[in-house]
């Protein structure tokens, strides 16, 4: 997550993180990694971001990951 107006980024997760680097590359995982950038923004006090898929097609893991970071209250 990047704070456009700062220049900065926020909050950052992956599936290399140690919580999920035994698992495979999955809709799973991509759904934790999505609730894991969520608890972040959370903790940060932010409640409302903007969801930028870089170009790929929303499904699939890009609808994993937003839809694990909309189940933390993240409103798009």
């Amino acid at each position: 997550a990047i704070d456009d107006l700062n220049q900065k980024t926020i909050a950052t997760s992956s599936t290399l993180s140690e919580e999920l680097k035994s698992q495979s590359l999955s809709l799973e995982s991509a759904k934790k990694v999505g609730e894991l950038i969520g608890d972040q923004l959370i903790n940060l006090g932010i409640g409302e971001a903007v969801f930028d898929r870089g170009g790929y097609v929303y499904h699939g893991r890009v609808k994993a990951l937003a839809d694990g970071i909309r189940e933390k209250g993240i409103n798009f």
